[in-house]
């Protein structure tokens, strides 16, 4: 799906091979030609790059001819800049917005305009203040920030929806920290959970549920936010990746002690440690939760293989959740409906599956495709009085070039 911008161009070009001067050959080559310099490459290695001569470099750049669509498309990405901006498009009307979705793993950045159009998306580390520090969380979000800013200087709001704003005053410390960096800008910082309730089909009553890294519920009542678990990987009891990975750790290690059943899950954890778990331990405590949680896919493959102590770890994690959910939704007034989110829930559905059978028969339990960050977005955009349609009906066109 070609962008805005493309189309525009095409327009132009064709308007210009008519008769109608409406397009600046020459803005657009003083543009390749500074952003090139800007980003340290001379013709022949930026004609390497797009795989071309340098001779067709030197005539864009002169303005004797018209990079290719596809072209252009390419340029844009070796420069790092919009194609608006290379062809000198004014957007100045459009406004331009920001939404972030940070978790304990990752930290997914989206600049986006009120049309819908997404003109860049970039992925740096997690900015949980829990987990990283307020130090290194506010460097991540002001990085990516920064990085977005650089294509689009005037940006109407952000919104941060990140794991961990919701522990002690984290997002009132977050969000003054971005306004002193970012004073003529909108800002919103909230858990990460508003971006999953903004993925789903009701923002005034449901339950979020999330699931990657670590875990967390909550109760949507007309806004009103009730969150059962998300304390932590020391205090939950289970239901996250890193409660997951942890387990199977534990039931290799115990199969080969002999206190605990054979489980093919031995083998595979030890091949991912390079070692027996026994001579890892002082490795695995050096680790991160992220690292005990990339050890969850061994935990699946031994399911799909008939494992039944991989199939039981499974099981007791989706109890966790379930009895949260369950809980949710008998005590408060948020209907029936589920939205949830997290590596766990959208990328295995055999989890999906099992914790569908302990939850309460007439519970819908919706796992959206959309992103979380789409729901920062959508999020970003209440925030700065724009119109969710455009972004709702365009989002994911735009959001696939970049994946």
């Amino acid at each position: 799906m070609l962008e805005k911008s493309t189309i525009s161009f095409i327009m132009k070009l064709e308007k210009r091979d008519g008769g109608c001067e409406v397009f600046d050959i020459m803005t657009m080559a003083e543009n390749i030609k500074t952003y090139r310099n800007k980003r340290g490459l001379n013709q022949y290695e930026f004609a390497e790059k797009l795989g071309i001569s340098p001779q067709a470099v030197s005539k864009w750049e002169c303005g004797q001819s018209c990079p290719s669509i596809e072209n252009l498309c390419v340029i844009s990405e070796i420069l790092d800049v919009s194609i608006d901006t290379l062809i000198g498009e004014n957007s100045d009307s459009e406004k331009m917005m920001i939404g972030i979705d940070g978790g304990g793993t990752k930290t997914e950045f989206v600049l986006f305009s009120e049309s819908g159009r997404i003109l860049k998306r970039i992925i740096l580390d997690g900015c949980n203040p829990n987990t990283v520090g307020m130090e290194e969380a506010m460097n991540i979000l002001q990085l990516g920030i920064d990085t977005l800013m650089k294509i689009k200087g005037k940006i109407s709001g952000i919104f941060v929806g990140a794991a961990g704003l919701d522990s002690g005053n984290n997002t009132s410390k977050i969000k003054k920290m971005l306004k002193e960096k970012y004073p003529k800008v909108k800002i919103q910082c909230e858990n990460d959970i508003y971006n999953v309730i903004a993925c789903g089909k009701n923002l005034d009553r449901c339950v979020a549920a999330i699931s990657g890294t670590g875990m967390i519920i909550y109760a949507n009542q007309n806004g009103n936010l009730k969150h059962f678990g998300g304390r932590g990987y020391l205090l939950d009891k289970g239901g996250s990746g890193y409660h997951i990975g942890r387990d199977a750790i534990c039931a290799a290690q115990d199969a080969r002690d002999g206190i605990g059943e054979h489980t093919i899950l031995t083998d595979l954890v030890e091949e991912k440690l390079g070692n027996t778990v026994w001579e890892s331990i002082q490795d695995i405590y050096s680790k991160n939760q992220s690292y005990i949680a990339s050890f969850t896919p061994c935990v699946f493959l031994a399911h799909e293989n008939g494992d039944k102590i991989a199939e039981q770890i499974l099981k007791n994690n989706a109890a966790c959740l379930a009895e949260l959910i369950n809980f949710a939704v008998d005590h408060y007034d948020v209907g029936k409906y589920v939205v949830a989110s997290g590596g766990i829930l959208k990328q295995k559905p055999a989890f999906r599956e099992m914790l569908k059978e302990m939850l309460h028969p007439d519970i819908e339990l919706d796992v959206p495709d959309y992103p979380p960050v789409y729901g920062a977005c959508i999020m970003c955009c209440l925030l700065c009085g724009v119109d969710t349609k455009p972004v709702k009906e365009r989002f994911m066109m735009s959001y696939d070039s970049y994946q």
